[in-house]
């Protein structure tokens, strides 16, 4: 039987860059990709090859 995992976990921020910087020093990992995201907001996924956190932040005009 195969193992579960979780690929992928999603976390809104108020800042996304810094955050996923933040993440890559602390457990050795690297932005996998970054862009734009629902709501104008922008989302950077940083992990392994295997598994990340999306880092999302609504857009400027969001509530």
């Amino acid at each position: 039987m195969t193992q579960p995992f979780l690929e992928h976990v999603n976390i809104t921020v108020s800042n996304p860059e810094a955050t996923a910087n933040f993440l890559c020093e602390l457990f050795d990992w690297k932005i996998r990709w970054h862009g734009g995201a629902i709501d104008d907001g922008i989302t950077y996924h940083v992990g392994s090859d295997t598994h990340y956190i999306a880092v999302y932040s609504k857009g400027k005009n969001q509530t």
